[in-house]
């Protein structure tokens, strides 16, 4: 995938390990993913159907299962078969892509949601360079940035771990900006640290800047629980959207 080397967490040569310690390594990840409510992009295998979704907690009456957020609001999941259904999880913790395969167990409520019921995997993919998946904001209704010294800019691109957009200067790698991030729907701004990651002209999906401005991407530093929580939350319903109109 993406020219990138995979491992399998617990196995040795890419082969998926079948030791008790494999499922302890992919319980720990998938704890830490419902910890933080970490957006996951889930696929049907075998059907190509796409969605985005999230995880919501570990099931408290069997350590093998997890609980994920629904897929299809209003839905009981008929195109589902408890015992048969396997999705596909790609998600990223920390700017660490992860990969697995949940065999689906049904539909449960939790805390008064519906949730669906999926077993731990016996391994998990690992890929390290992979960028976070990224969504753009709707031109309508934009995500912005609120620099020190109040100059306001609309983002290009924002995921879990970060956000680009174009600056009238260039800026080192490696500074870090102080900065407010507005997204939609929220009333209340956060207040972040973001390290400039790149500043160019041409940008690497072949974006070129305008005379006198320079392409910028930066990623998070020092985000709190709450406020990966907020972001996610965002990306999230900014990719169903755009699943819904593009399929």
């Amino acid at each position: 995938m993406l020219g990138l080397s995979l491992f399998r967490i617990g196995g040795k040569n890419g082969k998926a390990s079948r030791r008790p310690g494999a499922i302890s390594l992919a319980r720990h990840i998938i704890e830490r993913a419902c910890r933080r409510s970490v957006h996951t992009e889930v696929t049907v295998k075998g059907t190509g159907k796409r969605y985005g979704s999230f995880f919501v907690a570990m099931n408290p009456a069997n350590s093998g299962e997890y609980y994920l957020d629904a897929l299809a609001p209003h839905s009981m999941h008929e195109f589902l078969t408890p015992g048969a259904s396997v999705l596909e999880l790609d998600f990223d913790i920390r700017g660490t892509r992860y990969q697995l395969e949940s065999l689906y167990r049904g539909i449960e409520l939790y805390e008064g949601f519906h949730t669906l019921r999926l077993e731990i995997p016996p391994a998990i993919r690992e890929t390290q360079r992979r960028e976070a998946y990224r969504v753009r904001p709707r031109i309508t209704d934009p995500a912005r940035l609120e620099l020190a010294g109040g100059e306001k800019i609309n983002l290009h691109d924002i995921s879990g771990g970060g956000v680009s957009f174009t600056l009238d200067r260039k800026i080192a790698p490696g500074q870090m900006l102080s900065a407010r991030l507005r997204l939609p729907g929220e009333r209340a701004p956060l207040n972040l640290k973001i390290e400039v990651v790149a500043c160019e002209t041409r940008n690497h999906n072949g974006v070129t800047a305008a005379p006198g401005m320079c392409l910028t991407r930066g990623k998070f530093a020092g985000l709190s629980l709450d406020e990966e929580r907020r972001v996610y939350s965002y990306v999230l319903d900014r990719e169903r959207e755009l699943l819904r109109v593009f399929g």
